[in-house]
């Protein structure tokens, strides 16, 4: 009883320091409660992607820190309103919505098989720990559906020679981002990209390469190393040639005394084809049309057919039958004659230009370019050329070169920024319904008449001024001619408006110099509003796309903002890294008449907000120092208001000092067990002696149980099952 009296005195006393405090105190406290709340229950949200194939196997992990599971839903849908898979501890639960889902609380998994293109969407897991009212974790996973991967191919890229590119090439359309690997003849995968550089150093024979999105595709055929030297300390060489064309393979040889040369093909080279022996009589070489030189050591296949095609090696022995024997082990390749290329020109050709060498060079190996400009020199170089107005021929040509032969010329390219001496050609955009200004360019100013012309030869008459003349008025409505600027503006343009005009500026007397430009109208669309696409593997650096369709749009060119940046020039595509710090990128495509609108913003998948982990790290900080102070306020001010607060609450006494500034009650001749929790607690206090009307422990501990929060989510979910009868746990 003196127990009992002393602690309901302490508790008077307490309630009458609670009752002192001002609001501003308690204000301050409840921040300080909600600051410890925040440390002691929030949990993060884990954000996953996970890929799956049609009839394919995905498995969604629930994401926990604890091992004790008290329930485990699995929800989808609409606002995650439907489940479709779940498990309580206590409960008999409905077998699962999805046909072919299993359920492992264990492991915290739900294992969907034989997906289906439904099963594509967003899905959350949640998990509640403890009793009702405990920690709840929830991890959301998004399933997409993806194709099957395709067997990839390799690919040479041209001009292969002392170093060269491998690329792995198949359709990832409908894949989403995918990862390569390549193999080395018998060596282990590697991780790599799209292309792999390869040199002559490089000593395997065979290359492999295979991608991977949900599962690994198969390997794809090998590729030969085209830079392979196959045996060290030989030369292995590769020869091309055309069906019906010759081929010259060298034997190389370091010394003149010369005992015997044997050229021999087949399997393992054991094929006889011709030789050479000092001092016997070979046989007659057992393929037609070959011929073998011992002075420049070579060996001579005409008219070569499909058949030739393969390796050969040249054997030649030098002074006695056990002297010293060298070998050059030849591939012959054939390949198509190459066809005769055509020039094309790239978009956008106004101050600069890019001209393309186009021509089907699917099976002639390695190939060269070569261009030359009017009755100039060939010179060599790529398939693009760039060409600026400072050029001056009117006309370029280009050509092909395999290892065989060199193609045709093409057809001349007429210079499309070639401006002929005296003469200014100009191209103009517009759109139906705008305004278009055409340039009258003039070098002097003593002007006697301005002559507007269009039509088939320039032969109709549009409007024009003559000093000495009346003229009759403009042959189209909305035409206005500008003496003093030299312009001639058509507004309201229609499709008939299109084509070729000349103006026609005369000087002096009749007979005095005449200047005249060319300018042709090109009416377009309006510009449409693009969007932004990411390119595949956004990972530590990623291209973003500005996609429109520029069909009938003319050259277009491109602008991007990063924030609230400024514009700048680009391409369609816009390579970023993570060192980028804007969050936001914006873009927009520009004709020759106007610019389009902003494209929506697409958020940087690189972008790291500045300073959170600093944020965090504070925030941390800040509530550890505040748990911190209240301890030692607790510790020695034990009589200040606020450390009566939280000695007086069983909650915080129990969480923060686990019940050591508590008077302990005596215990019960035959105690009640206490729980684990209070059991632990009481290890590092004193027992006082024994009363004899106790306090029941578990009493205690049920009303402390009152004051944990009751998260809502776990519950409702309960209530939709609550009537079940069997668990889908393990079917």
């Amino acid at each position: 009883m003196r127990g009992t009296q002393a602690n309901t005195l302490l508790f008077s006393k307490e309630q009458d320091s609670v009752s002192s405090f001002t609001p501003d105190s308690i204000k301050t406290m409840e921040i300080l409660f909600l600051l410890l709340g925040f440390l002691f229950f929030v949990k993060g949200c884990t954000g996953r992607t996970l890929y799956g194939e049609v009839g394919g196997t995905a498995v969604l992990q629930c994401n926990s820190t604890r091992e004790d599971v008290q329930s485990l839903y699995l929800q989808g849908g609409k606002d995650f309103r439907k489940v479709i898979s779940a498990y309580h501890k206590t409960k008999n639960l409905t077998g699962p919505s999805r046909p072919d889902t299993y359920l492992n609380h264990v492991d915290k998994t739900v294992t969907f098989r034989n997906l289906t293109v439904s099963d594509n969407g967003t899905y959350k897991c949640i998990i509640s720990h403890g009793r009702p009212g405990g920690v709840t974790e929830d991890t959301t996973i998004d399933l997409i559906m993806t194709e099957p991967p395709p067997t990839p191919s390799i690919e040479t890229q041209p001009l292969c020679n002392v170093t060269c590119t491998l690329k792995c090439t198949a359709d990832t359309t409908d894949l989403g981002p995918v990862s390569y690997e390549w193999k080395k003849d018998e060596g282990e995968w590697t991780k790599g990209d799209k292309l792999k550089n390869i040199s002559s150093s490089d000593t395997p024979e065979k290359f492999f390469c295979r991608l991977t999105r949900v599962r690994t595709s198969n390997n794809s055929l090998p590729m030969e190393n085209p830079l392979y030297k196959p045996v060290p300390g030989c030369a292995g060489l590769t020869l091309y040639g055309e069906v019906g064309g010759t081929a010259i393979f060298p034997c190389n040889s370091t010394m003149e005394n010369i005992n015997f040369i044997y050229f021999q093909g087949g399997p393992d080279f054991s094929v006889f084809k011709i030789g050479y022996h000092k001092t016997k009589n070979l046989t007659e070489p057992k393929r037609l049309h070959t011929k073998l030189s011992l002075e420049n050591k070579t060996v001579t296949f005409g008219n070569l057919t499909v058949l030739d095609e393969g390796t050969y090696k040249c054997i030649i022995s030098h002074g006695d039958p056990s002297g010293i024997t060298e070998d050059t082990t030849t591939t012959l390749i054939l390949i198509k004659p190459p066809p005769t290329p055509s020039i094309k020109t790239q978009p956008l050709c106004d101050v600069t230009c890019a001209l393309k060498c186009t021509a089907d060079t699917t099976d002639l190996g390695p190939v060269s370019y070569e261009w030359k400009k009017d009755e100039g020199e060939w010179t060599e170089g790529d398939a693009l050329k760039n060409i600026s107005s400072s050029d001056t021929p009117e006309k370029f040509f280009c050509r092909l070169k395999t290892r065989v032969r060199t193609s045709n010329t093409s057809l001349p390219m007429e210079n499309p920024l070639y401006k002929p001496p005296g003469c200014a050609g100009l191209t103009l955009y517009g759109e139906v319904g705008g305004t278009a200004v055409f340039q009258c360019h003039s070098t002097m100013e003593n002007i006697n008449f301005i002559y507007f012309q269009g039509g088939p030869d320039f032969s109709v008459f549009k409007i024009g001024y003559h000093k000495t003349k009346n003229l009759t008025g403009p042959k189209r409505l909305h035409t206005k001619l500008s003496l003093e600027n030299k312009t001639v503006t058509f507004w309201n343009l229609t499709v008939l408006d299109e084509g070729s005009y000349k103006c026609l500026i005369g000087h002096g007397d009749p007979g005095g110099i005449t200047e005249d430009t060319t300018t042709t109208l090109i009416l377009i669309e309006p510009p449409p509003t693009p969007s932004i696409e990411t390119q595949p593997l956004c990972d530590v650096t990623c291209a973003l796309k500005c996609t429109a369709d520029t069909t009938y749009l003319g050259p277009v060119s491109y602008e991007w903002k990063k924030d609230e940046g400024e514009w700048t020039e680009g391409d369609a595509l816009k390579n970023i890294s993570s060192s980028d710090t804007p969050e936001k990128f914006f873009c927009r495509l520009k004709t020759r008449v106007r610019t389009s609108n902003t494209s929506l913003p697409i958020v940087n998948p690189l972008y790291k907000p500045p300073g959170v982990g600093m944020i965090i790290g504070i925030i941390i900080a800040i509530i550890c120092i505040a748990l911190l102070a209240v301890i030692a306020l607790v510790k020695w001010r034990p009589s200040h208001p606020l450390s009566m607060l939280i000695l007086g609450n069983d909650f915080l006494r129990r969480r923060i000092f686990c019940n050591q500034q508590r008077p302990q009650s005596v215990p019960q001749a035959d105690p009640v067990p206490a729980t684990e929790e209070v059991a632990v607690c009481n290890q590092q206090r004193p027992q006082s002696a024994p009363q004899a009307d106790p306090v029941p422990a578990t009493e205690e501990v049920a009303e402390r149980e009152i004051f944990v929060p009751q998260p809502p989510v776990a519950e409702d979910l309960e209530m939709e099952t609550m009537n079940n009868t069997n668990s889908n746990e393990n079917m």
